[in-house]
């Protein structure tokens, strides 16, 4: 490709941090992105430019971590929030040390969801976080 052509996001994320990554990289940046950039290549490349990340991770796009989870009792806690009417049960799953993708080089994450249920069961989707992968980066 040229460079009069367009490029995608993905091109152009990873040419800024090559470029200006260690900039600020002593800053202890947290990258927030969507399930577009929550890809192995791109979260080793946050890595070794010193940057932590948090990350959409949708089941569709991530069939092998959450394959992973499904086997797993994953540990949660139910917490009952007070939105100034009702207690709302808010529930966290969560789970360290996920493989990202299938295979041997593969990069271990945490990964974490909220689900917050309304009072007739179903999940409350004004409140809804996604699934979000983060880095295990120690500082």
């Amino acid at each position: 490709m040229g460079n009069d052509t367009q490029d995608c996001e993905n091109k152009a994320v990873k040419r800024w941090l090559l470029q200006h990554g260690k900039t600020y990289s002593h800053l202890k940046v947290t990258v927030l992105g969507d399930d577009l950039y929550c890809h192995q290549a791109l979260c080793q490349l946050l890595l070794v430019q010193k940057f932590n990340f948090i990350l959409t991770c949708l089941p569709t796009s991530h069939k092998t971590l959450y394959e992973h989870l499904e086997v797993i009792n994953l540990p949660t806690v139910i917490q009952q929030k007070w939105t100034g009417k009702i207690k709302q049960p808010y529930s966290y799953r969560y789970l360290n040390w996920v493989p990202l993708k299938d295979g041997d080089d593969v990069l271990l994450v945490n990964w974490c969801e909220l689900t917050v249920t309304r009072p007739d069961g179903k999940v409350d989707t004004k409140t809804l976080l996604q699934p979000i992968i983060s880095s295990l980066m120690k500082r």
